[in-house]
């Protein structure tokens, strides 16, 4: 039975070999024939139709003339002829004179005795014994205005000066309430001396007491007045 299957193949190969050569050959001829086609027949493309407008221009304008040309020859300036004037002034004569005239006092300014002023011993044009008159007044310079700075700053400059308390009745008033602030502007002299007070942030019933124990406050003295905001924090109980 194997002999048979083997048998059979041999005989099938050729008619195999036979297919695929004519198949071979006809996919050979079929691109040969495009080929020769492709070269001989060319498809001629048609190229756009052109159209040309033709626009009319204006003439152009005709040049400018050219500009005269300046002689070369110098001008010379017209002559100015001056009128002739006949002087109108009659001629006087003029007779010598027969005396001198006397001698011209020069003024100066005194009196009959010639003493400068018109007083004796006294200056000229002043008067005897007059004081003489004040040198003027020099206008005070404006005190230089004084400068904002932070408290901790100026704090190291501190010299004396006790802390404020509050007073009793408003302690008695706010027990219990816990916390209280105030705020208060300070300003220093060039002295270290305390100035001005203002109130910033007030404390009811208390500025005026706080305030006054403030300004027993010194500080070192300044090149200029300062100023700086005092914050002062008192706890109750």
């Amino acid at each position: 039975m194997f002999d048979r299957y083997v048998q059979d193949k041999k005989r099938k190969r050729p008619l195999l070999y036979a297919a695929f050569v004519v198949s071979t050959a006809i996919e050979a001829g079929v691109l040969i024939f495009f080929i020769i086609y492709s070269l001989i027949h060319v498809d001629e493309v048609q190229p756009p139709p052109l159209t040309v407008q033709f626009f009319a221009t204006a003439t152009p304008p005709p040049p400018p003339p050219p500009p005269p040309k300046a002689s070369s020859k110098p001008k010379t300036p017209p002559k100015v002829v001056k009128p002739v004037v006949q002087p109108t002034e009659v001629p006087k004569f003029i007779q010598p004179k027969l005396e001198p005239d006397p001698p011209e006092e020069k003024d100066t300014g005194g009196g009959s005795d010639g003493v400068p002023g018109g007083v004796e011993g006294g200056v000229a044009g002043g008067v005897v014994g007059a004081p003489p008159p004040p040198p003027p007044k020099e206008e005070p310079k404006p005190p230089p205005k004084p400068k904002v700075v932070p408290a901790i700053r100026i704090r190291s400059e501190k010299l004396s000066g006790e802390d404020p308390h509050l007073p009793a009745v408003v302690k008695a008033q706010r027990r219990g309430s816990g916390m209280v602030m105030g705020a208060y502007k300070m300003c220093i002299g060039l002295d270290g001396s305390i100035s001005d007070v203002d109130v910033v942030t007030s404390i009811a019933g208390a500025d005026d007491s706080i305030v006054e124990v403030l300004r027993t406050w010194r500080y070192k003295p300044q090149q200029i007045p300062v100023c700086f905001i005092q914050n002062l924090q008192f706890v109750f109980e």
